[in-house]
């Protein structure tokens, strides 16, 4: 069933709907790749916005590892968007970007965490949501103090609901 949708998020009606990994890879230099199971729900509720959250569980276990939630926004008439998200990390992003026909790029235009989270602190993130097909790709580079930016993530997702 079609989710209604505020006229301000009517460019982002392609990425509303709950979504299940089916091809996953994750690499970074500083650890051994891994496999994992994610679920993303972008949930629209008539607001101006669209409720995001993830789940990410080990591969083999289904044990919770990563976890994600916030809120995507759109800045009316234009196709600037904003997502603001808080993970289970402790780290909290303000990632800003455009949305371009079925394609949404972000990248961290502010980071914060608590004093006390673990290093090396992560500097930036890039993240890019695109659909092809009825397939809803992301791709997520990352950067520290010690890594300079470079991919992290790729899952490619099917519709769930």
């Amino acid at each position: 069933m079609a989710q209604k949708l505020h006229p301000n998020i009517e460019c982002l009606r392609w990425i509303v709907g709950k979504w299940e990994s089916f091809e996953v890879s994750g690499q970074y230099p500083t650890v051994k790749d891994f496999n994992f199971r994610e679920t993303i729900d972008f949930e629209s509720i008539g607001q101006p916005l669209i409720n995001y959250s993830s789940i990410a569980r080990n591969y083999e276990t289904g044990a919770p590892m990563h976890l994600e939630r916030g809120f995507l926004k759109i800045k009316p008439n234009t196709n600037e968007a904003a997502l603001i998200a808080s993970q289970n990390s402790g780290i909290s992003t303000i990632e800003e970007g455009s949305v371009e026909e079925k394609v949404l790029s972000l990248e961290t235009s502010s980071i914060c965490r608590p004093s006390f989270a673990k290093q090396p602190f992560v500097t930036k993130f890039q993240r890019k949501y695109w659909l092809e097909e009825d397939v809803l790709n992301y791709e997520q580079h990352m950067e520290t103090e010690n890594t300079p930016l470079q991919k992290h993530l790729f899952v490619k997702y099917r519709r769930i609901e």
